[in-house]
């Protein structure tokens, strides 16, 4: 079951749990022992469902948040190395007669 699955799984039954909880109230003016137990049973249910599946939950937003940061990453390095060579090439057009005079080119500043 992936994560999507889980997540839908316990929100359909926290849900139901909860209906079932709101039909007890709404059917009963006052709740016997049997009722409330019964409340107290469905509470500790999704209580147990959502603790139990919080690890999961919990890894599952860590797995994903390592990977978009991962991904911003590179984007952010390609961006800068792009600008990079984008002024650069911006320089070497507008300098192409005094890189043509130098003797060695890696000698800009020798002379």
């Amino acid at each position: 079951m992936n994560s999507r699955q889980k997540k839908e799984t316990v929100m359909e039954e926290s849900q139901q749990l909860l209906q079932d909880v709101a039909d007890l109230f709404s059917q009963k003016k006052t709740l016997t022992k049997s009722d409330k137990e019964q409340i107290m049973s469905k509470l500790k249910r999704l209580n147990m469902d959502i603790s139990g599946n919080m690890d999961f939950i919990v890894d599952q937003f860590n797995e994903q948040m390592d990977k978009t940061v991962m991904e911003a990453k590179g984007e952010i390095e390609s961006f800068c190395q792009n600008k990079i060579n984008s002024i650069a090439n911006a320089a070497l057009i507008q300098n192409h007669d005094e890189i043509l005079k130098l003797e060695s080119p890696v000698d800009i500043g020798a002379k």
